[in-house]
């Protein structure tokens, strides 16, 4: 063999290695981008879980539709244009549930978005109640001849204003803080009793199964007891057609020696008849 023919043997040895590395770094690749696509599904059902909470704000929503649904989205658009999700038997499954648990989790967070809508805060009061509550101070000079003027300060001056607007926006502040919480503690439990409502019909699904299949284990054992009870029956009739049989057989027994005996003694008085006969003759 020559120097050219090993060279041509190792040249199409490597040529039949090469696709098969591509091949395999290209599935390593598919394998990592559904890994990255199950990670970020994960982080997007862990901030959904966040809405209608006390964690939930504006920017928790606006980095679920920014950031989290369009990179979950771009992955799962990666994955199902590589060609090799549909020669993998594995990934392929894999990645159809992680695709169904993300529309999953898109349909969920469309629907706590609906159901806990965030509350736009209370816009100030309007310019009557302003001027009705607005300070007012007056110049009263006590004495005319006395060049100094002394300030009458009612009850509307403007530090004890200052503290009542002060006071009231506290009191509007905690009264939307007890409503607030009032809405979330009133949704959650609307949450809990829809989630227990789901689990005992499951439940009642699940109870009503079991009954039917008991009823159907009961009617085959009613059938197998009727089938039990012919066998039974059955047994009982063999039992007494074989005692019968045994006394038919006993009888016929008895029938075979009686007529042995008549055949017996039928053939003494044969032979004692031929032998008188003969000693006749003889004399």
């Amino acid at each position: 063999m020559s120097f050219f023919d090993i060279e041509a043997q190792s040249s199409k040895g490597n040529s039949q290695q090469e696709p098969q590395f591509s091949t395999n770094q290209k599935t390593k690749e598919l394998s990592n981008l559904i890994e990255t696509f199950a990670e970020q599904s994960r982080v997007l059902e862990k901030e959904c879980t966040k809405i209608g909470s006390k964690r939930d704000s504006k920017e928790l929503r606006y980095k679920i539709e920014t950031e989290l649904i369009p990179n979950c989205t771009s992955v799962r658009d990666k994955i199902e244009s590589n060609i090799l999700i549909h020669q993998n038997g594995k990934l392929s499954a894999d990645f159809k549930n992680l695709k169904t648990k993300y529309q999953s989790l898109q349909q969920s967070y469309n629907q706590r978005k609906s159901l806990f809508p965030l509350k736009t805060p209370i816009s100030p009061g309007t310019s009557k109640e302003r001027k009705e509550i607005h300070p007012r101070t007056e110049a009263v000079r006590q004495d005319p001849e006395s060049s100094y003027i002394s300030i009458k300060v009612n009850e509307q001056s403007p530090l004890l204003h200052n503290e009542g607007q002060h006071q009231l926006q506290l009191q509007e502040e905690q009264e939307q803080q007890q409503q607030g919480l009032s809405q979330e503690e009133l949704d959650f439990q609307t949450i809990i009793h829809q989630e227990r409502s789901q689990q005992i019909g499951r439940i009642h699904t699940a109870v009503q199964e079991v009954n039917a299949i008991f009823h159907q284990l009961g009617s085959l054992v009613k059938e197998q007891g009727e089938q039990v009870t012919t066998i039974d029956e059955n047994i009982s009739h063999l039992h007494d057609n074989m005692q019968n049989a045994n006394k038919q057989l006993s009888r016929a027994d008895q029938h075979q020696r009686d007529r042995n005996k008549c055949g017996k003694v039928t053939l003494i008085i044969i032979i004692v008849v031929c032998m008188v006969v003969l000693l006749a003759v003889l004399s």
